[in-house]
């Protein structure tokens, strides 16, 4: 007993201390390590901007010289050599670009090189199959003549190919400025996980590669995973280049991210051993103290237990303490008694209710399966007399194999289901489906399973019957919009043969027009039919979808159409009239926005903005920079066939719309859910 309260003071003392400094411990370790992961994935964010820049900026060279060159015949001009070669001079990161006819043979290079004028490029891999007005991008490769690791850019426009040659090697010192520190390591990894940059570039000539690549790139850098070579340990983490399949990979120096944790861990293992000295010194002299006064205590029980004191009072007055706890142990003997009656009584009543329930109830060791007890309810369903019941084993009545019943626990614990799901068989022979609802109860001072099993059969015949009846409906739903969408084709194709033979330019125009708004319905039916739910659409895939059928439209027309569009989920009610408006504001847009003998001085633009505040309602925000309206023209008022359609519809689902013609001409719809 002595012993004990030596150690319960000592741990009294240590325990606390040692609570608070593993705690603290933990805490300022995850805090390190959630800073340094922060850290971390700042810099690798400098590195995914600047490679995603290096590859866009790559990207809108390509597209400017393609859309330059897209006539050419057989060689360039001065005008379009010069044109080239300062481009290559002033793009950051190009090596070299070349210009390949529609043969794919060299016409032309930056900076010039006479030798590979006719070189054939046709058989390059990234340009196979290389689509008109289509951007692609070669695997990264080592270039032969500067040693140096390079990726091509190509992009095709009717006669003539370009391709950019990015080095890559300006990535690598980029990659050492941003390191946290000098042991860190940073490096840049193509789809195949080989090092394309890094701060070491001997991995870069070796071609080394991160086995690990995918897992690091699908972290995101939400946290450090450890990684160990053969001489070195690091904390490792990887984020995707956006646009690329190359990933940014950083790595930590364990040691030197560990320095700050180790040396707290020193000080305060000092600060440890210290206290631990003066809580012995206090626990001694505290066991000497109670010692005494305890070994008075038992004295006094044993005088209790045995009937050998008439006198129930304990020490004198300063120790009311003891003299309490001696007067308790005869109160609590009563006390006892009381609960043993009560919980007998409980015992009884719940058997009663295990007896008289309903419900199929059994109590089941929980070793070995065998069935232990079971109400009459159970040997009703079951069909056993009861002694034959209890002589069972679960797996004599549940029909499930040991490894569907696997299955179904673990489906069971990862749905949080408090039930589980099985097939029961009964003494005829027939198979039922069953739920169980399972509680771990001590019976008879055994561990045993007190478990409720409820019928589901016909339940389950009702659930397949009401799941196979939605799926024709779907179906039937499928087909219904497929079918309009064909129509609507059908229809649109119609148009178009009649307007052949439309000799009037006003009346063509009508005839393009009524066309342009039912390919736009038919983009409806087209989105619903290709979605799992048939009672939604998707704003932000319908607008893109009308931007790509009008973009060869605007490029004739010299503009460039702009989205930044939040997805937002509507009913087809709503989406339909949200595509009229906008198929009539962007066919407007560039039939009478951009004349020809207006040139603009910052190009001719087209912006669509959509956004949401997250419960279905959403905003339309829509301005191109042309000629504005005519004088004297009014949105509100006017009665053009384009402008009383966008006041219809935006009626027709109660959205509010504005109109302003200043530098250009802009449309605001906001409609409220």
């Amino acid at each position: 007993m002595s012993r004990y309260l030596l150690f319960s003071n000592i741990a009294l003392v240590l325990l606390p201390m040692l609570l608070v400094g593993t705690l603290s411990f933990t805490l300022v370790g995850s805090q390190y390590r959630k800073e340094t992961a922060i850290t971390v994935r700042s810099i690798m964010r400098s590195v995914e901007a600047k490679s995603a820049q290096h590859i866009g900026d790559s990207r809108r060279l390509v597209e400017y010289l393609s859309a330059r060159f897209a006539d050419f015949e057989s060689k360039l001009d001065d005008g379009d050599r010069s044109a080239l070669q300062t481009a290559q001079a002033t793009a950051q990161g190009i090596r070299s670009v070349i210009v390949l006819g529609s043969d794919y043979r060299v016409a032309a290079s930056a900076p010039l090189r006479p030798e590979s004028i006719g070189d054939d490029y046709s058989r390059r891999p990234f340009l196979v199959d290389l689509a008109d007005g289509r951007t692609v991008m070669s695997m990264p490769f080592v270039n032969p003549e500067t040693e140096t690791m390079n990726v091509a850019v190509a992009r095709k426009e009717r006669n003539a190919v370009v391709v950019a040659f990015l080095d890559l090697d300006a990535l690598s010192d980029f990659l050492k400025d941003l390191l946290f520190s000098p042991k860190d390591e940073a490096a840049l990894a193509d789809a195949t996980g080989a090092f394309i940059a890094h701060t070491d570039r001997r991995m870069v000539r070796e071609r080394s590669r991160e086995d690990s690549h995918a897992e690091l790139r699908g972290i995101g850098g939400l946290y450090l995973k450890e990684k160990k070579t053969e001489t070195r340990s690091f904390l490792a983490a990887g984020i995707p280049v956006s646009g690329t399949p190359w990933t940014v990979l950083y790595y930590r120096d364990a040691v030197d991210a560990y320095s700050l944790i180790i040396d707290l861990a020193v000080r305060s293992s000092v600060a440890v051993i210290f206290l631990a000295f003066a809580a012995v010194v206090s626990a001694v002299l505290s066991r000497r103290a109670f010692s005494r006064r305890i070994r008075a205590l038992l004295s006094y029980i044993d005088r209790v237990e045995y009937g050998g004191s008439e006198d129930l009072r304990y020490g004198d007055d300063s120790w009311r303490e003891f003299r309490e706890i001696g007067n308790a142990f005869s109160a609590m003997s009563a006390r006892i008694g009381e609960r043993e009656t009560a919980l007998r009584k409980s015992e009884d009543q719940y058997r009663g209710l295990f007896l008289l329930s309903n419900a199929v109830t059994l109590i089941i060791d929980a070793e070995g399966g065998n069935i232990l007890d079971a109400n009459p309810a159970a040997v009703r369903y079951y069909g056993f007399a009861r002694k034959e019941l209890l002589s069972l084993n679960m797996t004599d009545i549940n029909a499930c194999d040991e490894a569907a019943i696997r299955a179904e626990e673990i489906a069971a614990n990862r749905e949080r289901r408090e039930h589980l799901h099985f097939k029961h068989q009964l003494r005829g022979g027939e198979i039922r489906d069953v739920e169980t609802y399972v509680s771990r109860v001590d019976w008879e001072g055994r561990n045993c399973l007190y478990t409720i099993i409820i019928d589901t059969t016909e339940r389950r015949i009702a659930e397949e019957r009401l799941a196979r009846s939605l799926e024709e409906k779907n179906v039937m739903l499928r087909e219904i919009h497929h079918r309009v969408k064909n129509n609507m084709q059908i229809m649109s194709s119609l148009l178009h043969l009649q307007s052949r033979y439309v000799r009037d330019p006003a009346d063509e125009a009508l005839f393009e027009a009524s066309q342009n708004r039912i390919r736009s319905m038919a983009l409806i039916h087209e989105l619903i039919y290709q979605r799992e739910d048939l009672s939604s659409v998707d704003l932000s895939e319908y607008a893109s979808n009308l931007v790509r059928f009008y973009k060869d439209g605007a490029v004739r027309a010299g503009a460039e159409i702009d989205t930044d569009c939040v997805s937002v989920s509507t009913t087809p009610e709503i989406a339909l009239p949200f595509g009229l408006i906008l198929n009539e504001l962007i066919s407007n847009s560039i039939k009478y926005a951009f004349p020809s003998d207006r040139p603009l001085k910052d190009g001719r633009r087209i912006d669509i903005r959509l956004t949401s505040d997250g419960d279905g309602s959403y905003a339309l925000a829509y301005s191109d920079n042309g000629a504005g309206l005519k004088p004297g023209v009014d949105p509100e008022t006017t009665e053009s066939l384009g402008f009383s359609l966008i006041r219809s519809l935006s009626d027709q689902i109660a959205a509010k719309v504005t109109f302003r013609s200043e530098k250009g001409f802009h449309v605001d719809l906001v409609y409220k859910k």
